[in-house]
């Protein structure tokens, strides 16, 4: 017999990294955090109307932006379509145009070379910031997403490409534009959509759904059941619990790390400390006490 799949409670689960690809439960997020919620409206306008378009998602490393990005790339293509994934962070220019656009030989016996626009082209192309690219690399972004147009290396003739580009990024754009290092023609083309993920200290609402979400997923990789509840209301006997003092722990923490440090501690408290029966305040605090 077939177990059911998870569905999250929290826009924590949806975006912790190992929701990336799932777009279920999400009518029941619960947090309350404004920006959240504004989030929650756009993914949910968007899975009753999809549509293809630019997007910027901003937030603190670790605050789930790849799952936030893969989820609006399922929602704007509901029918399936490619997504293509470019780390641009403190990287030589030549480096990311080739990636990017491809190239053209420039030898005798070289073969052309597609970029991640040609393998995104009727997808989404995810830029893993954008900050720090040089004025030549924005001017054929800009192309790209003004125009539908692009060329590889070493070649003039201009290539179609519809692609539609969600960038992430932990910097401040919004100074990078107004020093002149970022152009404001493509800020706004890009920015299109603006998700801000708040900081998960400022979302206490959502570790408990993402702390149990977690420990589920550190089970099921492992070949076990995911059997992890939270302490209170009617749960299966055999659970595991997550005590509500382990809970009150794991929401008062200041989390610098945002999710991806509360993944480390709660498959700690869940592996290394808990006893396989529950998880407890004291096993969250000796894992807390390690270095994340």
């Amino acid at each position: 017999m077939s177990k059911k799949k998870a569905e999250p409670t929290s826009l924590g689960e949806v975006t912790a990294g190992h929701f990336k690809s799932s777009i279920e439960g999400l009518t029941r997020l619960a947090s309350q955090h404004p920006s959240v919620r504004h989030i929650l409206d756009i993914l949910t306008r968007l899975r009753e109307r999809p549509y293809a378009t630019n997007a910027i998602v901003r937030g603190e490393p670790g605050t789930g932006k790849e799952g936030l990005a893969h989820t609006l790339h399922e929602l704007m293509h509901p029918d399936g379509a490619p997504l293509v994934s470019v780390s641009t962070a403190g990287r030589p220019e030549e480096s990311v145009a080739l990636e990017l656009f491809g190239a053209w030989p420039r030898h005798k016996g070289d073969r052309p070379v597609d970029g991640a626009v040609a393998h995104a082209d009727g997808g989404t192309l995810v830029l893993d910031e954008v900050i720090g690219l040089s004025p030549a690399l924005q001017r054929r972004l800009l192309d790209l997403v003004k125009r539908g147009r692009y060329h590889r290396e070493f070649e003039d003739r201009e290539r179609p490409a519809q692609v539609n580009v969600v960038v992430i990024t932990d910097g401040n754009l919004n100074g990078e534009v107004q020093a002149g290092r970022f152009r404001h023609d493509l800020f706004h083309k890009l920015g299109r959509l603006d998700l801000v993920l708040p900081p998960l200290r400022e979302r206490p609402e959502d570790i408990p759904g993402a702390a149990r979400w977690m420990a589920n997923r550190v089970r099921l990789d492992r070949g076990m059941a995911a059997n992890v509840e939270l302490e209170g209301g009617d749960v299966p006997p055999d659970s595991i619990m997550i005590k509500r003092d382990a809970i009150d722990m794991l929401r008062s923490h200041r989390w610098p790390g945002n999710f991806r440090e509360l993944e480390i501690v709660v498959e700690r408290a869940l592996m290394l400390y808990g006893d396989g029966k529950q998880v407890s305040g004291v096993d969250v605090q000796k894992a807390l006490a390690e270095p994340t």
